[in-house]
């Protein structure tokens, strides 16, 4: 049977006897489904490719919803990460000199806000909940006659399968140990061990996984 295509705005979508094809991505198909199945699929692909087009981005990327993204340094979005839907876009706002990096397989629910004026690494198969928002500045300092200057930016590190719950906040400076669970609402202002629930303002250990 001839294989059958579709133009959109983020590749060519070929439709073959094994699976779709769309940018170089392999789609596996089940029986039963068909070219039409996969168009929510394809439009997460290209609305990532358009919404993320200033970012180094890996392969199968998604966008659910709108991304807003500010890029005056160097965003790297690894392979299969996701951006879901919502009411709201999610933000990536990385300042001149500074460096944000998504890892693999990564989740942000939407609302999610990163603003990066140094470095800020996310680890791969981390879960970001709804409206999280992680810093490594403060952008202004604390002394009433010096708030017009911005403090110097202190670098924020999650490990691999971090979860932050619903409005999270991550405040400058912050390692996130691998497998880490940060409970929704909680402000994250020292470091959290690998293998641990944090919760409350601020984040303070409540068990081991």
């Amino acid at each position: 049977m001839e294989n059958q295509s579709l133009e959109l705005a983020g590749g060519r979508l070929v439709e073959g006897v094994e699976g779709l094809v769309f940018d170089g991505a392999f789609l596996p198909t089940g029986e039963g489904k068909s070219l039409a199945h996969y168009l929510t699929s394809v439009a997460a692909f290209a609305r990532a490719s358009w919404y993320l087009r200033e970012c180094s981005l890996g392969l199968r990327v998604r966008a659910s919803r709108s991304v807003i993204v500010a890029n005056m340094g160097r965003v790297t979005i690894e392979n299969r990460v996701c951006f879901h839907k919502g009411p709201m876009p999610a933000y990536l706002i990385v300042h001149p000199g500074g460096e944000l990096v998504i890892g693999a397989q990564t989740m942000g629910s939407y609302g999610v806000s990163i603003n990066c004026s140094g470095r800020i690494e996310i680890g791969p198969e981390c879960r970001l909940g709804t409206e999280v928002m992680i810093m490594d500045s403060h952008r202004h300092r604390l002394e009433p006659g010096r708030r017009i200057e911005g403090p110097a930016p202190e670098p924020v590190r999650l490990g691999r399968n971090v979860w932050l719950g619903a409005r999270v906040m991550v405040k400058p400076g912050v390692t996130i140990g691998d497998n880490a669970v940060v409970a929704a609402g909680s402000i994250v202002t020292r470091d959290v061990e690998a293998n641990a629930v944090y919760a409350g303002v601020p984040a303070r250990r409540v068990r081991y996984l």
